[in-house]
């Protein structure tokens, strides 16, 4: 994987910051009642012409339709970012918008981790190896 440059890094803070706004502001008519949003990162193309912006989505049902109400709003979206955002950077980016489980996943490895620690709590490992348990691995 290339290593952004300072440049994309900064544009991306920058965009990532006002997008948080913009979710904050108008995130309750993307998505379900109750549902939060969080720009997880955002990612920028080597040449600054597209924003792949990283969400997650909190306390929802349906994770994937909220992505899918949110891509069909792009547009919207895009045009309040370009108002934010137009005196920062010199062309407005395209967006793209996908979904950020990475905490999903981290979630799904804890459970599996402490799965793991309750069998070993109830069933501890035989700790008294020989030289011939060894040979036998």
């Amino acid at each position: 994987m290339i290593e952004e440059s300072r440049r994309q890094q900064q544009v991306g803070k920058t965009i990532q910051r006002f997008m948080a706004d913009i979710f904050l502001q108008f995130g309750s008519e993307l998505v379900e009642p109750g549902a939060m949003i969080t720009v997880a990162s955002v990612r920028m193309t080597r040449d600054l012409k597209i924003a792949r912006i990283y969400l997650s989505i909190f306390n929802a049902k349906d994770k994937a339709q909220c992505l899918i109400n949110i891509n069909q709003q792009k547009n919207t979206i895009k045009r309040e970012l370009g108002n934010r955002i137009r005196n920062k950077v010199r062309n407005i980016p395209d967006i793209e918008i996908f979904l950020d489980d990475t905490l999903d996943e981290v979630m799904k490895l804890e459970d599996i981790f402490s799965k793991i620690k309750e069998e070993r709590t109830e069933n501890p490992p035989n700790q008294n190896f020989s030289d011939n348990d060894y040979k036998n691995l």
